[in-house]
This record gives C-alpha cells, structure tokens and sequence, in this order.
C-alpha cells in the first residue's frame, strides 16, 4: 500500500511538471509584464500596417491575427504616451499609465472629427 501510494504522489508531481513546461512553450507566461493592446477594427483595412510609438519610439506595426485586429506591445511600468502614425491623419496621443505587474491596457482605435470655427479635420484618436 505504501510503495502505491509514493508511485501516485510521483505521478502527479512529475504529470504537474509536464504541465507547466507545456505551458511555457506555447508562449504562455504568469503575467508579469505590462502590455497596451490596441484594438483597430472598426476600420481594418486602413490602419493595418500603421506604425504605434511608445513614449517617442517606434515599437511596431498594426498586424491582423487571423481575424482578430487586436495588437499588443511590452511596456515597462509608468505612464506612456502612445500615437499610431498614419501617412494622412494627426493622432491625438493618449497617456496611459500602467503601474500593476500583468496589467493590460485596451485602447480602441477611432477617427474622430475635430471642429475649428468652420472647419473640421479628421483626426486619429486612442480611446480607453
């Protein structure tokens, strides 16, 4: 009974070991790292591609996953300032500030008129 009962326990360590390593390597992590995710699909076509800038650099482009219009970029801890740069359009910046280890900020891409007198421009804008 007792040399059953330590072939069981070794069983689930080593099934739980098994596990985890699984885990890692499909790209699975225990949510330590900041990560601003925006969302570009109200209008897909014209903003894949896009270049995002975090806090003055480039860290890369709008990419579709399959049909999800959802990117993600690491940050560190603090407030950032993020822009999404289009040939065409200003981008109003927004400040995020992200101060939780795993935390995920979700901005939404939009284009929103902007009114001066009697003009108006269409302008990128990061909603929360």
């Amino acid at each position: 009974m007792q040399l059953n009962l330590t072939n069981m326990r070794f069983g689930a360590i080593a099934a739980g070991v098994v596990l985890v390593a699984m885990y890692w390597m499909c790209g699975g992590y225990f949510g330590t790292e900041q990560v601003i995710q925006i969302e570009f699909g109200m209008y897909a076509e014209e903003f894949e591609g896009l270049e995002v800038e975090i806090d003055g650099d480039v860290v890369g482009k709008l990419k579709m996953h399959g049909q999800a219009t959802r990117s993600g970029f690491s940050v560190s801890e603090g407030t950032h300032r993020i822009c999404v740069r289009h040939p065409d359009l200003p981008c109003t910046p927004a400040i995020v500030d992200t101060e939780l280890a795993g935390q995920k900020v979700l901005l939404l891409l939009d284009i929103e008129e902007n009114f001066s007198g009697t003009r108006s421009s269409p302008t990128l804008i990061l909603r929360m």
